[in-house]
Parts: C-alpha cells; structure tokens; sequence
C-alpha cells in the first residue's frame, strides 16, 4: 500500500484506499505493475541513458512544448509564487540551450540522437524566446507589485544588496581611471537597483492558500478533538471508537487534497511549510471553539434558574428564590 501514489511509473505495483465523504462510498486504486519496452522490443536502459520521452506530461516538457497561449494559462493556474515563476524561466532558458546545441550539430552534419531529435521537432527557439520573455515581464510584475513571500523577500533583498556592492565597486573603478561615460551609466545603473532594492524591503509579505485549503482546515479541525479522545486512558464506548475510526480516514483525504494543492516547481520544504501553516491555523482555531465552549458550559452550570425546585438538601440559608 501506497498512500501516496499516483499516476507515475513509480506507483507501478501498488495500491491505494480512498474514501468519498461526501458519497460515503470507499475505493481501491490499483496501480498495476508494468514493463517498459523500448522501440526494438528490449527493455530500457539505464536511467542516464533514458530518452527524455519519459519525461512526457512533466511540467518542464508540457511548458516547453505547449502553444504560447496555452503556455500563458499554465502559468496562470499552476504556479502561485515568485519562487515556482522563477524556476519554470529557468527550465526554458535550459530547453533553449539545448534547443541550439541542436541546430548547431544539425548545422555540422550530425547525426541527432532520439532525444535530441524529440528537442528538435517539439521546440523552436522563437516560441521558446517567446515564453521567456514574457514569464521575465511577469516576473518583473510581482516584485513591482510586493507579491512575495518573507522567503523570497530575503532572497531578493541579499541578492540585490550583493548585485548594488557589485556596481558600487565598478563604479568607483571607472571613477579612478577616468572614465566619465562608464562612470555616468554605472551611476544611473546604482540608481535604480538602490531604488528597487529599498522597494523589496518595504514588501509586506504575502503568503499564497492552497487549493483546496477550507476544506483542509475542516478536517484538521476535526481531528483535534479525536486525537484527545484517542489520548484518554480507560475504556472506550462504541460510539468513541467510531469516532476515533474516522480519523485515518480524514487523514487520507488531507494527503490526497493536498497533493492535489501542490503547485509546478514547488521544493518540498516551501510545500510542507505551506502545508503547516494551515494545519497550525486549523488546530488553533479548534482549541479556541472548544475553550469557549467549556467555559460556556461551567458558565451555565454555575447558573440557577428562577423556578428550579429546591431539594431539602439544599435549603438553608442562602435566598431561596424560585421555591414552591
């Protein structure tokens, strides 16, 4: 069993339990087992030496191959933060360097190799300029507007204070060797990063939900008090270990809605992160309702109704209002 597997060769030979909530309904998703063949009817070789036709539907080819628009729209929906944006560019100034290693061997009479032919038919070096450049105005777009995490505020601020010592350096070189012009332009050039640069520093950070984070915060909200009951020595009723049942249950549907929240190009740690933040804020939430509720309930109990009725054992001299 694999709670986490999903369609990938990875998964080849295992099994997962869902259980539909809202359906009251449990599935098994059966992940057979497979052998990859390769175009001559012998088995694959090593990894290094794998066609990156395996490769086929991972966000970096599905973006490199895709229509401009398309590509646009992926962005849109798939990636959340300055970090994902920044390396998906990356991944396209890569698939251009390989793109141009190509047409340089095909320019030498080369012969290509499958993957490098694969390069070849699905790219061209004016759609993957294309998507750059306009990723790079995107890119631009979220820093001019503060739309940055406290992680990658830091990044930015040391990577630009680094950039600002830099032109500072250059600057007063060209100063002591005369040089007014590279002077003047590595001026104008200081200027604008030490304004950009004191911008970053004003950001407020911001912190981006995952997708299907309301109904996550519900289920976490829901295990706390199971994991107290779960906590308590003794016995246990039947309708306590129902309850207690459901637990690995919501805790399946957690894991699956989450993996499900996962953006393209986000490292495990800033998901995880992302992740316990809301379960944090989810568990809070809980403590607090159930710290009102029991002062509510001691408030109500402390409470005597105008017309409760008096028992003998407790007449005596406190008022006796109410008394029939």
């Amino acid at each position: 069993e694999d709670r986490a597997a999903s369609l990938c060769i990875e998964s080849a030979g295992t099994f997962k339990q869902q259980h539909d909530t809202d359906k009251d309904l449990k599935f098994v998703h059966v992940f057979p087992k497979v052998e990859l063949k390769g175009a001559s009817g012998g088995a694959y070789a090593e990894e290094e030496d794998k066609s990156s036709l395996a490769d086929l539907g991972s966000p970096a080819y599905l973006a490199t191959v895709c229509a401009f628009a398309t590509f646009q729209k992926m962005v849109a929906s798939k990636t959340q933060s300055w970090a994902q944006r920044k390396r998906l560019l990356e991944e396209l100034r890569g698939a251009s360097a390989r793109f141009e290693a190509v047409e340089q061997k095909m320019i030498s009479g080369q012969a290509l190799s499958d993957e490098e032919q694969e390069v070849y038919d699905t790219c061209s070096s004016e759609g993957l300029a294309e998507k750059e450049k306009w990723l790079e105005q995107q890119l631009k777009a979220m820093v001019d507007a503060g739309q940055l995490t406290a992680g990658e505020k830091q990044q930015l601020v040391n990577q630009m204070g680094e950039r600002l010592e830099a032109v500072r350096d250059e600057h007063a070189l060209a100063v002591a060797e005369a040089k007014p012009k590279r002077a003047e332009k590595l001026e104008a050039q200081l200027a604008g990063l030490s304004k950009r640069h004191a911008h970053v520093k004003e950001v407020e950070p911001v912190s981006h939900p995952l997708k299907h984070e309301a109904r996550i915060k519900e289920l976490h909200a829901a295990i706390v008090p199971l994991v107290k009951l779960e906590a308590q020595p003794g016995l246990r009723s039947m309708a306590e270990m129902k309850k207690i049942g459901l637990k690995p249950e919501y805790e399946d549907e957690i894991e699956r809605l989450e993996e499900e929240s996962r953006g393209w190009f986000e490292e495990d740690a800033e998901f995880a992160a992302r992740c316990a933040l809301v379960k944090a804020a989810a568990a809070a939430k809980a403590n607090r309702a159930s710290g009102a509720a029991k002062k509510k309930a001691a408030a109500d109990a402390k409470k005597r109704p105008e017309d409760q009725w008096e028992t003998v054992g407790s007449m005596g001299s406190a008022p006796r209002q109410g008394r029939r």
